[in-house]
Parts: structure tokens; sequence; C-alpha cells
């Protein structure tokens, strides 16, 4: 499992686990897959997790087709330990991309936000620092 988290309303009136998953890693049968990420949050908890309500599945690649993955392939943790390695300039490169983005990294408004910043800082360059 890549990751999952608990997605339940704010009233707690339900309990809603959300998990991105690689789609190899489940059955491809979907009662199959139901029954392994059950009996993983079982081990976590407890075994009222063997009985879920409800279980929906997406295959993000099927679902969209400029979309490998549910968001970004990055585990958590990554972008806060390593991100700041890859926002400065190498001299004449500026590095542009969803995974540089402040806000929305992973996501294609991050990618436009990333790429708008990069823009910026090239004709600030080629302006001498005077843009």
């Amino acid at each position: 499992m890549l990751w999952a988290y608990d997605n339940s309303p704010e009233d707690v009136s339900f309990g809603v686990i959300n998990a991105f998953v690689h789609i190899s890693m489940l059955p491809a049968d979907p009662k199959e897959a139901e029954a392994q990420l059950s009996q993983i949050y079982a081990e976590a908890f407890g075994d009222e997790a063997l009985h879920p309500i409800a279980f929906h599945q997406r295959d993000w690649l099927k679902a969209d087709k400029w979309t490998l993955s549910c968001v970004s392939p990055m585990p958590p943790g990554f972008l806060t330990t390593y991100g700041e390695a890859l926002h400065p300039s190498v001299g004449k490169l500026i590095w542009s991309g969803t995974e540089t983005a402040e806000i929305w990294a992973g996501y294609m408004d991050g990618a436009v936000r990333s790429g708008h910043k990069a823009a910026l800082q090239a004709l600030q360059a080629v302006a001498g620092g005077k843009a």
C-alpha cells in the first residue's frame, strides 16, 4: 500500500478510510481487493474493519489518461525532507514542474504555478535582475 488516511466526516458519524494503492498490489476482482484491504485495516484498527459498509475502487489510469497515479508518486514526507533541493537554479537552468510548486505540488495547478514562477525568474535574469 502506498498510503492511506482517515477521511471521516468531522462529526465522525461513520468512518472512511481513503487509500491510494498501486493497482498491481491488489487482486483484479474488486471483492478480493476489498477483503485484502479490510484485512490490512483490521490489523491496525480491529476486527470491525473486516465488515465495511461500502467499498469503492477507482483505477486512475483508466479514469484519466493523463494521470498515472492518484496525484504524486512521491511518498509522504519527501517534499518536506528534500523539497528545498528542487528549488535553486543551477547556472542558467531553472527548475520547473509540479514537484517544485510552493502550493499544490503534485497537481496540474502546481505545475502551472511553477511554470509561471520559472518564467518570471527567466525574465528577471534576462533583464539583469531588474524585472
